[in-house]
């Protein structure tokens, strides 16, 4: 607040998979107070509050949307000031030529521990599709371990072509994808690199991405 009026807003999410990590909201202020330290000071009483709750490390989604040439959501560099990495680009996740970019930051005291076990089933089956909130078309696929291989993969992409979606993004633990990887290929899908630690110290999340966009000709 500034005179008892709002000059900016942030704020947090948990991850509803992983209880010590969160998600900071967009963080927003006005125009006049943008550059001048708000935005930093706001950033910083958060990760302070974070921290003294236990969470082990905070991922912060931003996107590369320009106008006029220019970058709008220019808080990359606040994030970066704190340490805060680029583990993770979805290209065209959230439209045609605008990525999700997703950075990590650690918590420095929290104590990481034994690393945990792989899991025992590192087969997938697609059960579904959602639509990614604030993208364009993008489908994000819904799944649950198997013993081995991929089971549903073909029909849902079927499926979220005819439901109107540009592309499909699945995000797994690495020693599932891992095991995944040459079948998720074979179905024209990308890889989008990973967040680091994101399960737990030592098991990322990987993301890929397949266009569900058939050519001309192609059959339906």
């Amino acid at each position: 607040m500034k005179d008892r009026q709002v000059m900016g807003v942030t704020g947090y999410a948990l991850d509803e998979k992983v209880p010590d990590v969160v998600w900071p909201s967009w963080t927003y202020l006005t125009g006049s107070d943008t550059g001048g330290g708000p935005g930093g000071f706001m950033l910083n009483d958060l990760l302070g509050r974070l921290k003294d709750w236990g969470i082990r490390k905070i991922f912060i989604v931003t996107s590369d949307h320009a106008k006029d040439g220019e970058v709008i959501h220019a808080a990359y560099r606040m994030y970066a000031d704190f340490g805060a990495e680029v583990e993770l680009t979805v290209p065209d996740y959230h439209a045609p030529g605008e990525a999700k970019i997703v950075y990590g930051l650690d918590n420095p005291e929290f104590y990481a521990g034994q690393a945990p076990e792989p899991h025992s089933d590192t087969g997938l089956a697609i059960t579904g599709a959602k639509h990614e909130p604030e993208t364009d078309g993008t489908a994000g696929l819904v799944w649950e371990g198997r013993p081995e291989g991929i089971a549903g993969l073909a029909d849902r992409l079927d499926r979220a072509h005819r439901d109107g979606a540009r592309m499909a993004v699945p995000s797994q633990p690495s020693d599932i994808s891992d095991a995944q990887g040459v079948a998720s290929k074979a179905q024209g899908f990308v890889h989008c690199r990973q967040s680091t630690d994101y399960y737990a110290p030592g098991l990322p999340q990987v993301w890929w991405s397949c266009s569900v966009v058939r050519t001309p000709g192609e059959p339906a």
